[in-house]
């Protein structure tokens, strides 16, 4: 994890990625592996966090309920990473989840192919779609 490396240069807390090292932190087994291959090994605080996929967004409901620090999902790109990204009627379905628990939740909008960006205000989001 690095956190050894980390510590000895003043972090104090490190956050634990769902797609960076196996097992993928998409659900609440996958999140238990990680905590537990972390047990006795941390030099600093860790806060970890669960990807939402595409498709599965339920299972962000399990992971809230056991200790994530907040929920990770993509969006725009076909693929990143093994997270399958998610759609603008996902996010509402997240929203729920996201109220009752107090979890943020980190969208990381991944690049898509330029020539299909929708012409908009860089201020407006009306709808969210930048991608055809």
């Amino acid at each position: 994890m690095g956190t050894k490396a980390a510590c000895a240069g003043g972090v104090t807390t490190v956050f634990d990625m769902p797609v960076v090292g196996e097992p993928y932190t998409f659900d609440s087994d996958s999140l238990q592996s990680r905590i537990k291959n972390a047990t006795d090994r941390l030099w600093t605080d860790c806060g970890f966090l669960g990807g939402v996929q595409g498709g599965r967004v339920e299972e962000a409901r399990n992971l809230a309920e056991n200790g994530i620090f907040a929920l990770v999902a993509t969006y725009g790109n076909p693929q990143y990473y093994g997270m399958s990204p998610i759609r603008l009627e996902e996010l509402d379905q997240l929203e729920p989840i996201l109220v009752s628990s107090g979890l943020p939740l980190i969208v990381s909008c991944e690049k898509c192919d330029e020539s299909k960006l929708k012409a908009r205000s860089p201020y407006s989001f009306p709808d969210h779609e930048f991608c055809e």
